[in-house]
């Protein structure tokens, strides 16, 4: 099967971080069931009949005419739509759609309930650095990044009070510790605040913290404000960890998880497996609905 990847290139998606998710399920590195198909990646134009769409949402939201045409020509069997914290994208303006449409960081006040929704999702190297690195948790929180905002400001604060962790305030992205050395940081961690992002809560952070068995304390805030119901709308279940209005809340949420440990890491990380085998075999019954 093809998944034709528009305005993304499909020979470097190793550099576009905010794709490992999509690509990891595409070829199966999530987890794989009988019969998932082989994907072919291109970014060569042309219609995916038979396929999948992968389109940068930002990049082609003022190209909705030329997207219509490829999917009157060929209609592919799912959309997914990357890139586009935004929300930009105007995907009810695509005519000819079939098949389900997947979308990166969908809020509840910009998507409908036909929309798929799916996090940023974790960064490339994440399980290969588990895999490799020693399993003790010897820092019971860490952080590294921006801070930018409000949020932010307001998370750092509060972990002043925290004892046994580390912040790095980074001055830009990719800009503080060598990635290695960050993955190393956040695999001998418990507990990983997870302050929002520029637009919505998500961030990396809080997948790359379930990838490596911490716990992430997550935003209901981005960095232009509230935005309603984000986690819910994005998880579709129960959340088992801590999603933070008040960043004030935070040191005893690391105190009750600490106090509880490994239990509360244990089912966390059992829901989170969970979740990963669901969000595959959605997306295999789209595919298979075709």
């Amino acid at each position: 099967m093809l998944a034709r990847w528009l305005g993304v290139d499909a020979n470097r998606l190793g550099d576009f971080w905010d794709c490992t998710i999509v690509a990891d399920l595409l070829d199966g590195r999530i987890w794989t069931p009988p019969g998932y198909p082989h994907f072919e990646h291109s970014s060569e134009p042309g219609t995916a009949i038979d396929g999948v769409y992968v389109i940068a949402g930002a990049e082609y939201a003022e190209r909705i005419a030329e997207l219509n045409e490829m999917y009157r020509a060929g209609r592919p069997a799912a959309t997914i739509i990357v890139k586009d914290e935004g929300s930009k994208f105007p995907y009810g303006n695509i005519k000819y759609h079939v098949g389900g449409l997947w979308v990166q960081n969908a809020r509840r006040d910009r998507h409908g309930s036909d929309v798929r929704p799916f996090p940023v999702g974790w960064t490339p190297g994440v399980r290969d650095a588990r895999a490799r690195a020693p399993h003790e948790k010897t820092r019971d929180w860490f952080f590294a990044g921006q801070v930018t905002h409000a949020r932010r400001k307001q998370c750092m604060l509060q972990f002043e009070l925290v004892p046994n962790g580390e912040a790095l305030q980074t001055p830009g992205f990719l800009q503080g510790m060598p990635y290695p050395e960050y993955l190393e940081k956040m695999i001998a961690t418990k507990v990983a605040p997870c302050p929002g992002g520029v637009i919505t809560p998500d961030t990396f952070r809080a997948w790359e913290a379930l990838e490596v068995g911490a716990i992430p304390l997550v935003d209901t805030h981005g960095g232009r404000g509230l935005v309603d119901a984000y986690w819910p709308n994005l998880l579709r279940r129960e959340i088992p960890f801590p999603v933070i209005e008040d960043w004030a809340e935070a040191p005893n949420h690391v105190q009750r998880l600490l106090a509880g440990w490994p239990y509360h890491a244990n089912r966390i990380e059992s829901w989170w497996g969970i979740w990963k085998r669901d969000f595959v075999y959605r997306f295999f019954d789209d595919l298979r609905s075709f």
